[in-house]
């Protein structure tokens, strides 16, 4: 007998799941007989939320451990609060940014701690922006006399006497994003010699601020959005445009990105042209732990209805996948992104069904097998007129956890309501393994490809997915580990994928593993 030995190789991509989220009934989570608005939450590494909101002009927080209840509310500010920002770190110690009038303020709680007495970062201020590191470091950046000002404070530190300025002047709209790395990237939009531009800068917390930096084209460009990737790399994303008069065409969005340490690349756009006025929509950018980036916006195709698109590039992928519409209607005013470290996304917007305004989320898993396949849950509320949604989630055992706020009108006052929400993770099979022999007929040979594998850690299951380089093969038994491929070329590279499947139909993640004949012999 005639037996060739193909070396292979192991790694694991995801694939999607078979349900959205499922979100509990809501509550109302804001003080009666006052109206409720601008809320801002934010999830720790475990799953933990913090919420902060105004009620009427005080400015008020509430905490929601995991599987808990909301915690009772307390005042940050008892009046003249507004545009508040909150981040929370892995451990869940909180940073709550927001102006008084002009003035700039900040606060700080640590996990299971009250928040602190305010300090002020700058006493003429607008449009301030926050962003967090994994540890602590917080980044804020804010306009002050048309440039941009930006001050860094380490966990456990206090802030600087003074912010440091990064713009010309002129500047607007500041966008911040920090890496776990410590890469800090800021853009901004400017008009340079009558041109609408984004300009950047970057540091490394513990140095000193980069020159601005032109990262948009000869367009006119406007409203941009940042990302910083676990390794330091940055992504820009913006709005370009043509107008005349009142009236915009060819919106487009367009990415460009940047390695540690290197220059911005040439923009791409990503998008179709839109006719809404870019000043008035919105670009989210966010970027997972394993370098997978989701652009979310808003745009418009005929000045009527809002599209609220997405575009998903992997990090082993070159190119980004074809842009999606998740929502369509005139309602969809208002959305919200939440990318954990899982490699789930969740999308939560505005949307109408012809009675109402609901609230609607939708999910997906950035996966090498389906693309742009979103799973939209049921509306989150059970009322009308609802607006301005906020997403949090995470991962804890296999569990996905999603908690969202939204505002509603109950007929007296704009009050805040929110829901939980969890998909439970069916977990894939482990130590996949494939080789390539003969079976010898005596009048005919054949060559087979047997892939084993060990059965997943999920119990509720009732079967194995088989597929060969995405194309599904057969179901085999919950108690089955070995499937084998007949007729199959000699020598030639293939990948198989297997998930788990549970009773309740809801597919794990794909374990795969690649035959790949780098080198075999004949005994």
């Amino acid at each position: 007998m005639k037996n060739y030995i193909i070396i292979f190789t192991l790694v694991f991509c995801m694939h999607l799941f078979s349900t959205p989220i499922i979100w509990n009934d809501p509550i109302i989570l804001s003080s009666s007989g006052v109206n409720a608005s601008n809320s801002q939450i934010e999830m720790d590494g475990d799953s933990n939320s913090v919420a902060i909101w105004l009620e009427g002009s005080a400015l008020v927080s509430a905490t929601q451990l995991l599987n808990q209840s909301w915690s009772s509310i307390t005042t940050i500010v008892v009046t003249g609060a507004s545009d508040p920002r909150l981040v929370v770190d892995s451990s869940g110690n909180a940073t709550a940014l927001w102006l008084e009038k002009s003035v700039l303020k900040t606060s700080t709680k640590l996990f299971g701690g009250s928040w602190s007495a305010e300090e002020t970062l700058s006493s003429s201020a607008s449009e301030p922006q926050i962003a967090v590191r994994s540890n602590g470091d917080v980044t804020a950046v804010w306009v002050e006399s048309s440039v941009i000002k930006a001050a860094i404070k380490t966990f456990g530190g206090a802030w600087p006497g003074t912010a440091d300025t990064l713009s010309s002047s002129g500047a607007d709209t500041p966008q911040v994003a920090i890496g776990n790395e410590g890469t800090v990237v800021v853009v901004w939009h400017n008009v340079v010699a009558t041109l609408d531009t984004i300009l950047s800068a970057t540091t490394t917390i513990g140095s000193a601020w980069e020159a601005e930096t032109t990262i948009s084209s000869s367009d006119s460009s406007i409203n941009p959005a940042v990302t910083v990737d676990v390794d330091g790399g940055a992504m820009g994303s913006w709005f370009t445009f043509s107008q005349s008069g009142t009236s915009f065409s060819n919106v487009l969005v367009n990415v460009a990105t940047k390695e540690k340490g290197a220059s911005w690349q040439t923009p791409l756009v990503l998008s179709d042209p839109g006719v809404y006025d870019p000043s008035q929509l919105e670009i989210l950018i966010e970027c997972d732990s394993s370098k997978n980036t989701i652009i979310l916006w808003k745009t418009s195709f005929d000045g009527c209805n809002f599209d609220i698109q997405s575009i998903i590039k992997k990090v082993n992928e070159t190119s980004w996948e074809d842009s999606v519409t998740l929502f369509r209607n005139p309602c969809s005013i208002s959305m919200d992104l939440s990318v954990p470290c899982s490699k789930h996304i969740t999308i939560i917007s505005m949307d109408n069904d012809g009675t109402t305004t609901n609230i609607q989320s939708s999910l997906t898993v950035i996966n090498n097998a389906l693309k742009n396949f979103w799973l939209a849950s049921n509306p989150l509320n059970d009322t009308y007129n609802n607006g301005f949604p906020k997403i949090a989630s995470g991962e804890e055992n296999a569990i996905v956890y999603a908690t969202a706020l939204w505002i509603t009108y109950d007929g007296q006052n704009n009050v805040l309501r929110s829901s939980n929400g969890l998909r439970t993770c069916v977990l894939p099979p482990e130590n996949l393994a494939v080789v390539q022999s003969t079976l010898d007929f005596e009048v005919f040979t054949s060559i087979i490809n047997t892939v084993t594998w060990s059965a997943s850690p999920t119990s509720n299951l009732v079967g194995y997915l088989i597929y060969r380089d995405s194309l599904f093969l057969a179901q085999v038994a919950v108690n089955a580990f070995t499937f084998i491929d007949y007729n199959q070329p000699l020598g030639v590279s293939v990948t198989y994928e297997i998930s788990a499947l549970s009773s309740d139909n809801v597919e794990s993640p794909l374990a795969t593993v690649t035959l790949n004949p780098l080198k075999f012999w004949e005994e």
